[in-house]
């Protein structure tokens, strides 16, 4: 257990290091209750199932990111921003979102609109977000970027809700992939 001067000075430091990062709401009762019960996670307890309250209460949107010549990751786009990747010449939007998840499920056929009143291709591969690095999204990850590689004259645009998480396990896929075509043409 973590005695209450560790938590006061931890929630101190925590508190000065989110105002200077300009993040005001980081106190989430799974987050607090990490340090409470002495660093075991509530997801660790018996029979705990991850509700969507236990999620961060503050939700900072990704930057947009070039990993490849024709592939860029980021967030979820907004309305106006799947015109925007059209006249920045993308041509198809790959979603990372999991039907599964609540508050995900309903965005992927508004984002099928989005991506047809945009002249947008668009393609769904689930991935899940908790935890994140498993083989089922390593694998996921891979068959993105065989879709990529099949499709080399297309733009593509990836992305996840917040375009932080699971769009690094592409882009790493990506990148290994790539560093080993680099690799096997240089011999």
């Amino acid at each position: 257990m973590v005695s209450r001067r560790k938590l006061i000075l931890w929630l101190s430091l925590v508190i000065l290091l989110a105002a200077s990062a300009g993040v005001y709401s980081v106190f989430h009762p799974s987050f607090i209750s990490y340090f409470l019960r002495g660093g075991e996670p509530l997801s660790a307890l018996p029979n705990h199932k991850l509700k969507i309250f236990d999620l961060p209460q503050n939700f900072e949107r990704g930057r947009i990111k070039r990993v490849a010549d024709n592939v860029y990751i980021g967030p979820m786009p907004t309305d106006q921003e799947y015109l925007a990747l059209r006249d920045f010449k993308v041509t198809n939007v790959i979603s990372l979102l999991n039907p599964s998840v609540p508050f995900e499920g309903g965005f992927i056929n508004r984002e099928k609109t989005l991506a047809d009143s945009a002249d947008l291709g668009f393609r769904n591969f689930p991935m899940t977000f908790l935890p994140l690095r498993t083989p089922a999204n390593e694998a996921i990850a891979d068959s993105i970027v065989r879709y990529i590689i099949r499709h080399p004259n297309d733009n593509f645009y990836v992305h996840c809700f917040l375009g932080r998480d699971r769009v690094s396990v592409v882009a790493d896929e990506l990148q290994k992939e790539l560093s080993h075509d680099g690799a096997q043409e240089t011999k």
